[in-house]
């Protein structure tokens, strides 16, 4: 009798065994299931989403946790509540379209523009285009100078060091009072360097920039250096003296 309870013991150990194995194969099936659905949702809704803009809020994410950094032009510490000019990137032939956003939202923006003769086979009109193609400026916070790319057709904001750079206030004064002279200019890609000068009158006056000799003819050069371009305008139209 003690041979046959300890094999009805055994039996029913040995089921209890067998049972508790089942329940924990039936958990870890379950278990893979559901971490192979978490990880299936998360690549359709990146997919769906777009990485880049994931990869953008995540930027946006971390930077907006600072409360100051520091100019990658001029090596300040910036508040993170003052307002500073940054320079955006927009699609092609977007510029206005943006500056509409952003003056309907209650942002200052500026987009310099200058009037050009466009000429078609049967007629001439004279259009505003925009100084810098592909860009605009825009006067905001240090801490929500993310909040632009939310809007349509705003591409990137213009860095350096994988920093954004302010833009510095006097070349954006320097920027409207060239227009509003109405001098001749033309843009060009890199920082030029030459001789220091001052603008001494006129709209212009105490305005500092460079001169140089090109091809026989003396050209005062002013610098937009978030952008990396160079004014050019004919140092015949303004008098100037030297630094």
């Amino acid at each position: 009798m003690d041979a046959a309870r300890r094999h009805s013991h055994g039996s029913r150990a040995a089921a209890a065994r067998s049972s508790a194995l089942g329940r924990r194969r039936a958990e870890w099936h379950l278990h893979r299931q559901l971490l192979w659905f978490t990880l299936l949702s998360a690549i359709l809704l990146l997919l769906y989403n777009g990485w880049p803009k994931e990869a953008q809020k995540s930027e946006k994410a971390a930077a907006i946790c600072l409360d100051a950094s520091i100019a990658a032009t001029g090596g300040s510490v910036i508040s993170s509540h003052d307002p500073y000019w940054y320079a955006f990137v927009t699609r092609p032939r977007h510029e206005k379209k943006v500056k509409t956003y952003l003056d309907g939202a209650g942002l200052i923006s500026y987009l310099p523009l200058r009037k050009t003769l466009n000429q078609w086979k049967d007629r001439k009109k004279w259009i505003e285009s925009p100084v810098f193609p592909s860009y605009i400026f825009c006067r905001i916070p240090y801490s929500h100078r993310f909040s632009v790319l939310e809007y349509p057709s705003v591409v990137r904001i213009v860095s350096f060091n994988g920093q954004p750079t302010p833009v510095q206030e006097k070349e954006v004064d320097a920027l409207k009072m060239l227009l509003a002279s109405q001098l001749k200019f033309d843009v060009r890609p890199g920082l030029i360097t030459g001789d220091y000068v001052r603008i001494k009158s006129g709209l212009l006056m105490g305005y500092e920039g460079q001169v140089i000799q090109e091809r026989g003819e003396r050209l005062f050069v002013l610098h937009i250096t978030s952008l990396g371009k160079s004014i050019i305008l004919d140092a015949t139209q303004v008098k100037l003296e030297k630094i």
